[in-house]
């Protein structure tokens, strides 16, 4: 009689297992369709703008500047500028004291003044030995030497006008470029050599904004690509700017090389040498194009999908479709894990979930943002997004699968002969289900 209440219990045992486990599965797929449901939120594919950036950090600088020598020996008679001022070009910025050349002047008027008394020796001489009727020889040696005469001084009266020349000249040193003056090296009374730097000087207005690019981006950056500065002095503005120089040789540093780009600027009022900032160089540029947010694209197989809701399915037509699942490409148990194993066609239906498709689509450029989509969507069509992951499945779910397993465990538990069901543990995706019944000994509880 014992033995025969041991079957009878044991039989009852196996039936409420199988029933708990086929009502595991079921309510285990149902929530699965549920959870999809709600794992996504609506959005429509709209027009809109895209333009794809390349990223440096810089500084701003003046790069048309010039350090300003003597050019000649002398002493400084005037410094006409101060650290600061304004200047223009081939404005005067300091001149020399004139050069006293009135010994010179008067030693060579005294020169010339006796060759031209040897020369009218000679001409008195030459007329004398003419009237003599003296041989043509001695006549050509008197006239080769006033010609002789005549030149050296003709030589005289050039060097002659030129000291006189400097004597009216004053020595200066004019500004190479219009700009700033930031520094005065020399003052009035001081004695300079040619090499030595009298000033610098700073165009201000022609400003540049140097920047680092990374190697792997480098490819991308041309001239004239349009710029946008973001300066960290100015956060709230954009100053314009268009690429003028990319340095052919790179600088290393752990192990990475960066590229040195030269950005014109466009003039604002702000802007000072040494703000440092932030280029963003426009590599490609649409506008008007549909676009959707990046995470409503899934890429699978080489190609790009986006997830439409079931009913929109057959109102529009895309690039592709994906193919319906048949009885045998349905989602199926693993034995070994408990979880889903899947087909390629269930994989593609995982992905989109109960309540969506997938529709083929083709992407262009994207930003951080949005996607560009080039066919495949219209202009107001319904896409699904999923939701942020903590998002997905509500604690009331989960309480609803606790309390139904909870009962299964109550209604099918032993007086101590076998386990029940093992309870339900919690893993990333939310709560999965333990083993099946324990070594024995477990109460309904």
């Amino acid at each position: 009689m014992r033995k025969g209440w041991k079957i009878a219990l044991s039989v009852i045992l196996i039936a409420g297992s199988a029933t708990a486990g086929g009502y595991y599965y079921w309510s285990k797929g149902s929530s699965v369709e549920s959870e999809a449901a709600a794992s996504f939120r609506t959005a429509l594919a709209a027009r809109g703008n895209i333009k794809t950036v390349v990223s440096g950090t810089g500084t701003v600088v003046a790069e048309e500047r010039a350090v300003v020598k003597a050019g000649v020996g002398g002493e400084i008679a005037e410094l006409n500028v101060k650290e600061g001022e304004r200047v223009d070009q081939g404005q005067v910025l300091l001149s020399f004291q004139k050069e006293d050349t009135s010994r010179a002047v008067r030693q060579l008027e005294l020169d010339i003044e006796k060759l031209r008394l040897q020369l009218r020796q000679y001409e008195t001489q030459y007329k004398e030995e003419a009237a003599k009727d003296q041989e043509d020889s001695a006549l050509a040696s008197l006239d080769i030497q006033m010609k002789g005469i005549k030149l050296d001084i003709e030589g005289k009266q050039a060097e002659l006008a030129e000291k006189r020349d400097e004597g009216q000249v004053t020595e200066a040193v004019m500004a190479p470029l219009s700009g700033t003056v930031i520094t005065v090296d020399a003052a009035a009374g001081d004695t300079v050599q040619g090499s030595t730097v009298v000033a610098e000087i700073v165009n201000y207005e022609e400003l540049v904004f140097i920047a680092e690019v990374d190697e792997l981006d480098i490819p991308l950056v041309k001239e004239g690509m349009p710029v946008g500065i973001y300066l960290n002095a100015l956060p709230e503005e954009e100053v314009a700017g268009t690429i003028i120089g990319l340095a052919k040789e790179g600088t290393v540093s752990g192990g990475v090389a960066s590229y040195e780009i030269t950005i014109g600027l466009r003039q604002h009022q702000d802007m000072l040498a040494g703000m440092s900032g932030q280029a963003e160089i426009t590599i490609e540029s649409r506008e008007n194009i549909i676009t959707v947010p990046v995470e409503a694209v899934i890429e699978l197989q080489g190609k790009s999908f986006v997830r439409i809701p079931a009913e929109a399915s057959g109102e529009a037509e895309g690039d592709g479709e994906i193919p319906q699942r048949t009885a045998s490409q349905q989602q199926r148990p693993n034995r070994a894990d408990g979880q889903t194993g899947m087909t390629g066609f269930g994989r593609m239906s995982a992905l989109a979930g109960s309540e969506a498709e997938l529709r083929e689509v083709k992407v262009g450029i994207s930003d951080e943002n949005n996607v560009e989509i080039i066919s495949g969507l219209q202009e107001g069509e319904a896409i699904l997004l999923p939701l942020p992951q903590g998002e997905v499945g509500t604690s009331a779910q989960q309480e609803q699968m606790m309390r139904a397993f909870g009962e299964m465990r109550r209604g099918n538990g032993g007086t101590g002969q076998g386990g029940g069901f093992g309870g339900m543990t919690r893993g990333s995706g939310g709560f999965s289900p333990g083993s099946f019944g324990g070594a024995g000994g477990g109460g309904g509880r």
